[in-house]
């Protein structure tokens, strides 16, 4: 396994692609998946904005520390996460992304945080800023259709599921996919009184 420093590297000399790819193995999961579609919580604080530069705004260009910083910070808020601390693992995360405003990975890992604790909208949010900054990020564009299927939105859950798995394709986003066909087919047939097929 390459070192960090190794990572870092390879995606300043222009490889992103494959050092992203090789970043996300290096960093791994968040464990298990235990959110599921529906029943989504209503978020209570939706008003409040995440903090986290917002990488078209920021005029500061992130150092290698910086960088090198940022990614300790990602592990340290998967073992954060892993003892339970849901809410410091998203601040953790916060922080990481404030050091290092435009790497697409850091909203990337915090839309999948945001999806575990049920919140589609900021999921959302984060994942269409990875996508703004690295519109190939396969990742991204599942966790946004997951969001959407949290929030009922099954058309928009199909469009960038669809996309994901364009992009990477995966057995389980594949399931997803045909779950929210059946559920935009049944509201379908509801809207029209039951004379669609």
């Amino acid at each position: 396994m390459q070192s960090l420093h190794e990572l870092l590297q390879k995606m300043q000399e222009g490889n992103t692609k494959e050092g992203t790819k090789d970043l996300l193995d290096f960093i791994g999961g968040w464990g298990s998946d235990d959110s599921s579609e529906g029943g989504a919580e209503e978020e209570a604080d939706v008003e409040e904005e995440v903090k986290g530069a917002n990488p078209s705004t920021t005029g500061r260009k992130s150092t290698t520390e910086d960088i090198e910083k940022s990614m300790r910070l990602v592990g340290l808020a998967k073992s954060t996460w892993e003892n339970g601390e849901h809410n410091e693992a998203v601040t953790i995360l916060t922080e990481a992304i404030e050091l290092n405003p435009t790497q697409a990975l850091l909203y990337t890992e915090r839309a999948e945080l945001f999806l575990r604790l049920r919140r589609p909208k900021r999921t959302i949010r984060d994942s269409m800023t990875a996508i703004s900054i690295y519109p190939d990020s396969a990742k991204a564009h599942k966790l946004r259709g997951r969001a959407h299927m949290h929030l009922r939105q099954y058309a928009e859950a199909v469009h960038h599921l669809r996309h994901g798995i364009q992009l990477l394709y995966d057995e389980e986003s594949y399931r997803h996919i045909k779950k929210a066909e059946a559920k935009c087919k049944t509201r379908r047939r509801e809207e029209f009184g039951g004379i669609l097929p």
